[in-house]
């Protein structure tokens, strides 16, 4: 990412003479572009010591988040943003991972330069650029959490496994498929004996969004990337949540404790750069077809 080291011709610089030279990449200030009371210099930054709660995508277990969880927000965040200036993102992000690594001062320096302000709460939950846009970036993602522990020690707060006890009763599990960068939300429901374990729900999840019938067509209300006919959604992809936690493999349904028609999340964590379960199927031409047809 290149950060201009001088303002655009003509640019007025209302910046304290000790801060003057400092630059935008947008071409002004951010002492010019910034609303009036929406900043000030600096990233006043709040307590380090700090608990990331459960919500909506975030996989708490035993009150910890995994490490490779925590990546996995990370990067699901910075792979997802597509409003305002891609060039504000990219510094954002540099901004980020460098007050992650402990250098406030350069992390400092990159707003500055990026021609960013920091707005009227700690750290970058709120930046404004010059052209008056807001962006705002998850604590978890400048702020590394107090509960975060690493993968072994999460495994090992899952405990044993319990025996299945009595005769195994039929139950209806609602997959929840959580956005990603291949695919949107989907709701695919599935029955199960109370015996089996989520090694057997990957596989069957897989197979049955390969045979097709799973497949959502264009629609006012949905997406058209989730076609999964001969593709699928390979079980290492695949990371299953219940009630707050992730399931180990070897866990069946009794033992999680699993209630009739509950909702299990399904956390899509594909490699990076695949491609979407459409284009993965029709390959380019497809792709290039489908998005013709869109215009």
């Amino acid at each position: 990412m290149g950060l201009c080291a001088s303002d655009a011709a003509g640019a007025t610089d209302r910046r304290p003479a000790a801060a003057s030279g400092a630059g935008s990449s947008y071409g002004t200030s951010a002492a010019d572009q910034a609303p009036s009371g929406r900043g000030h210099r600096g990233i006043p930054m709040p307590p380090s010591r700090w608990t990331l709660e459960p919500s909506a995508g975030i996989v708490i277990e035993h009150g910890m988040v995994s490490e490779s969880e925590l990546q996995r927000l990370r990067d699901q965040f910075w792979s997802t943003r597509t409003e305002n200036q891609p060039q504000a993102w990219e510094a954002l992000h540099l901004c980020a991972d460098t007050l992650l690594q402990g250098d406030a001062g350069l992390a400092h320096t990159i707003l500055v330069e990026s021609g960013l302000r920091v707005g009227g709460r700690a750290g970058l939950s709120e930046v404004w650029d010059p052209r008056g846009q807001l962006y705002r970036v998850p604590r978890y993602c400048w702020q590394t959490p107090g509960n975060v522990a690493s993968d072994d020690v999460v495994a090992a707060a899952r405990g044993h496994v319990l025996a299945h006890v009595g005769p195994a009763k039929p139950l209806r599990v609602v997959f929840r498929l959580s956005p990603s960068a291949v695919s949107d939300e989907q709701d695919v429901e599935l029955t199960f004996p109370s015996d089996t374990v989520v090694a057997s729900l990957r596989t069957a999840l897989n197979d049955h969004l390969k045979a097709g019938s799973a497949d959502l067509a264009p629609g006012a209300d949905h997406s058209s990337r989730n076609r999964w006919k001969g593709v699928g959604l390979p079980p290492a992809w695949q990371t299953i949540a219940y009630s707050g936690s992730v399931l180990a493999d070897d866990q069946h349904l009794q033992a999680i404790e699993f209630r009739n028609g509950s909702v299990m999340q399904v956390f899509v964590r594909p490699p990076k750069g695949a491609a979407p379960v459409n284009e993965k199927r029709a390959g380019k031409a497809g792709a290039a077809a489908a998005a013709a047809a869109s215009r």
